[in-house]
């Protein structure tokens, strides 16, 4: 598995340290119709979700893609000029049961890490 190309891996971790996720990059690439699968790592300490979380805790992974537009100048000055939109929502802890019968349920098989 080719995590990232460039050699960079971004990082966002959690206060407590017991949840991580690597990406391999923060841009999406759409060539067409074509869009490139978003590639990464989820991290979780399972003794100290156990420890400190209530049987029914979830956790839900959202990309979220940001259109941004005006100055960056004007950024400084407190302006934030964008829009943004939700382009997935999924949980991720507990892992679902998968529907074989699910057409929209394309992730690819899991592999271990290299």
């Amino acid at each position: 598995m080719e995590l990232c190309r460039t050699g960079w891996v971004y990082k966002k971790c959690a206060s407590n340290g017991s949840l991580a996720v690597y990406v391999g990059t923060r841009t999406l690439i759409v060539g067409g119709t074509h869009l490139e699968p978003l590639k990464g790592v989820l991290v979780l300490d399972r003794d100290s979700l156990v420890q400190n979380i209530s049987n029914d805790f979830r956790i839900w992974g959202q990309i979220t893609l940001t259109f941004r537009y005006g100055r960056e100048d004007e950024e400084v000055l407190g302006l934030r000029f964008c829009n943004e939109a939700i382009l997935a929502l999924k949980q991720l802890w507990p892992p679902m049961q998968r529907d074989p019968e699910d057409p929209d349920d394309e992730d690819e098989e899991l592999t271990p890490l290299q």
